[in-house]
């Protein structure tokens, strides 16, 4: 887990495990990987919760099972058991007897509500874009105006055209598509910071 402050973790939205499995990155280029760009701040509680359910799936495979994830854990009834097979992309030790072996329901909806505060599947893509907008603008995502600068948001249009790094590009398209302009991008962001932005 990394550093704790006042209650508070920093989550790699990439966890530093996935990062080093490309044998062919440089120690910089880990650290860049490593940077504000990937640390959202989090409670211990919820941190732990994230990973308890997805052990070390990054935060894009998570995004693209989480539908699957959440029908699972809701729709099952809460006596029953059920095994983690969304672990499967998970690399970390044990994850075999971990996905394979059968969990309540109902421990797992206790998780999921630590983790997203909320039973509703909104409010976890939700939080899962204010972390891509962690990827995309940085530490400046804590100020809640940030937006507000348009120097900020036609800097990450530019720089999403120009292709910056792979996994910037992929939070940006989730969250604004393709082609997107300045007014546009300004109030998704708005929306996603107010809690108010369905993600579907």
């Amino acid at each position: 887990m990394a550093k704790t402050r006042k209650n508070l973790s920093s989550h790699h939205i990439i966890p530093r495990s996935r990062v080093r499995e490309d044998g062919g990155r440089k120690n910089d280029d880990i650290e860049f990987i490593m940077s504000e760009f990937n640390e959202f701040r989090w409670t211990v509680r919820s941190h732990r919760a994230w990973h308890a359910l997805f052990q070390n799936l990054t935060l894009f495979e998570v995004w693209d099972i989480i539908d699957y994830v959440h029908g699972v854990i809701f729709c099952e009834k809460p006596h029953d058991n059920v095994a983690q097979l969304w672990l499967a992309g998970a690399t970390q030790r044990n994850i075999y007897n971990r996905k394979n072996r059968n969990i309540s329901v109902k421990k797992l909806r206790e998780r999921w509500t630590e983790c997203f505060d909320s039973d509703d599947i909104v409010a976890a893509k939700t939080l899962m874009g204010k972390m891509m907008l962690v990827m995309i603008f940085g530490a400046r995502v804590r100020r809640p105006t940030f937006y507000l600068d348009t120097n900020y948001v036609e800097a990450a249009i530019n720089g999403h055209s120009r292709g910056v790094h792979e996994w910037r590009v992929r939070a940006f398209d989730i969250l604004f598509g393709k082609n997107r302009g300045t007014s546009y991008v300004k109030k998704k962001i708005a929306k996603l910071l107010n809690h108010s932005s369905s993600l579907q």
